[in-house]
């Protein structure tokens, strides 16, 4: 438990270093939504001034629209290169996602 705090406090802090006001913020496989509530947690909606949202299952974007809070979120269903097109981002956040890439080498180098 305590080294879950400990991962919980440093996310923050490195979060918290490159987010700053009106930041562009890419949720890659954002499933049900679980970060959108960490995210609203620690910043206030006019902190983050765009949202986008990004999942290849409509299933888990209908599971993560109840969850957008006060942001100004798009929701877009589709993988990173769909996503991509809403941007630039000053931050890309993604949660459990990297077991769902079959090519890990193509994906982070292009």
């Amino acid at each position: 438990m305590a080294g879950t705090t400990n991962g919980i406090i440093l996310n923050h802090k490195i979060i918290t270093d490159i987010v700053n006001q009106s930041s562009s913020v890419l949720d890659l496989g954002c499933g049900g939504g679980y970060d959108l509530g960490v995210l609203e947690e620690v910043y206030a909606h006019d902190v983050i001034k765009q949202l986008v949202c990004a999942d290849i299952s409509s299933e888990m974007l209908d599971h993560c629209r109840g969850k957008t809070g006060h942001y100004s979120t798009q929701l877009v269903l589709g993988g990173i290169e769909e996503a991509l097109c809403y941007g630039p981002f000053d931050l890309i956040i993604t949660h459990s996602l990297v077991h769902h890439i079959p090519d890990l080498e193509i994906f982070f180098t292009g």
